[in-house]
């Protein structure tokens, strides 16, 4: 089986988004947030051991040691399309995924192959 990149999806998804209800969209972000949450290592700890996600976080640097405060874009941007995506009723495959990965990249440990 081939995967193959797929510039497409997140227009598609985008057109989805324009016509889901304000309940969806608020359903698919909270979906989406849970998942990105649970799937990605981040860098840095978080900031409060209470704190319902991920974000914010403390100790967390850039490649080039630019400190990330509060919630990166890189995770409201994959976010955002990752609802989007939900609300298309896309399935969950390496594509859409490289999707959110590409966005992501800047902000997860990267992880190393043994």
């Amino acid at each position: 089986m081939t995967t193959e990149w797929d510039d497409t999806l997140p227009a598609k998804a985008a057109q989805a988004w324009s016509k889901a209800s304000d309940e969806e969209k608020s359903n698919a972000l909270v979906e989406a947030s849970q998942y990105i949450d649970k799937t990605f290592k981040f860098r840095g700890e978080v900031a409060n051991r209470m704190q319902a996600l991920s974000w914010p976080r403390v100790n967390a640097f850039r490649d080039d040691g630019t400190p990330i405060d509060g919630v990166p874009t890189e995770v409201q941007n994959a976010t955002s399309l990752l609802a989007s995506f939900l609300v298309a009723k896309f399935p969950m495959t390496a594509t859409t995924l490289a999707h959110i990965l590409v966005i992501l990249e800047p902000v997860i440990v990267p992880e190393r192959l043994h």
